[in-house]
């Protein structure tokens, strides 16, 4: 009927964002609007359904600022090794069925440094994985493969494999992921080659207009020599919460405690480190596809041996595009 034309158009923009077509989504929920009840319920679907479908392209562009560059610890030489930094990059993700079935996904970036230009990194990353869903629970499976640079030079080549799963338990969601990760170090990086694995279960549940995540996990990096080999694990807090229709603030919080095999030869001792890291996300919807994001690092690494010790502050700002077809 005509009087619920609008209704059915944002009903039908469901389905075919649910079935990953952004783009007919998208146009649905537009069409939605001319109904006054649903225009800002349509306009915001529409604005989400527009960075969604069975191909997502995305490029973001970033500034801010590394209080210790060099991981120096207080006091130390380098202590002072602070510095700007900017930092570019862009994906794409292809999903030929949309969130269910195959999936191809492709991205690159560079960090470079104002000054310090030996720790400019470059990334180049491909994965390939599948998507499932058995009754209520999801099921992912992936490989990967990066390749980073570091000054120009080659740094790491990473073959990983990758599998999660997750659970809905009434309003709460339990999900699992695990991963393999073979890496080869080059030039005077190569002793830190090795196999890296790591998992984490994690429960998630909606505290007021909050969504609130509570994980535990633990990883094993088993590197070529044995002194940089290490056990570690931790919890971590996560928390994402709406500002509206156009903002939302998410914040994390969490601890490792990392344990080395055995003791540094220079050193002569065996590491014991302990990592307390916070971050905060401030993003704000300036378009249909282009978002404003404000962002805040921080970490505090402890050890058993003072001069491995450090602190590290790292704000950013920048933007984000993202477009779905």
């Amino acid at each position: 009927m005509p009087a619920h034309r609008e209704l059915a158009r944002l009903y039908l923009g469901l389905v075919a964002l649910r079935a990953g077509q952004g783009a007919e989504a998208a146009s649905l929920f537009d069409a939605a609007t001319a109904n006054p009840a649903l225009a800002r319920m349509a306009t915001d679907l529409s604005r989400l359904a527009s960075r969604d479908g069975r191909l997502v392209l995305s490029a973001w562009a970033e500034s801010g600022w590394d209080s210790n560059v060099t991981l120096a610890s207080p006091g130390s030489a380098g202590s002072g090794d602070a510095d700007g930094i900017w930092a570019v990059g862009a994906t794409g993700l292809w999903r030929p069925r949309g969130a269910v079935g195959p999936y191809l996904r492709a991205g690159g970036a560079a960090h470079e440094q104002f000054q310090l230009g030996a720790y400019d990194l470059a990334a180049l990353d491909g994965a390939a994985g599948w998507q499932a869903r058995a009754g209520a629970a999801s099921l992912l499976a992936e490989y990967a493969y990066g390749y980073r640079t570091l000054a120009g030079d080659r740094y790491l080549s990473a073959h990983r494999l990758l599998a999660s799963a997750g659970l809905p338990l009434g309003r709460a969601v339990l999900s699992g992921t695990a991963f393999v990760r073979l890496e080869s170090y080059s030039g005077a990086y190569d002793p830190f080659s090795g196999v890296l694995t790591r998992g984490e279960v994690k429960l998630a549940f909606p505290v007021g207009l909050a969504w609130l995540g509570l994980a535990y996990g633990a990883g094993r990096d088993a590197a070529d020599v044995g002194y940089l080999s290490w056990v570690e694990h931790g919890p971590r807090a996560e928390l994402r919460l709406p500002l509206g229709a156009r903002a939302r603030l998410a914040g994390e919080v969490g601890a490792s405690f990392r344990t080395y095999d055995a003791a540094d030869p220079v050193l002569l001792d065996t590491r014991r480190d302990t990592y307390l890291d916070a971050a905060l996300l401030g993003e704000l919807d300036l378009g249909r596809r282009l978002t404003a994001r404000l962002g805040l690092q921080a970490r505090r690494a402890l050890s058993s041996i003072p001069s491995l010790e450090y602190d590290k502050l790292v704000p950013t700002v920048g933007l984000q595009w993202t477009a779905g077809y």
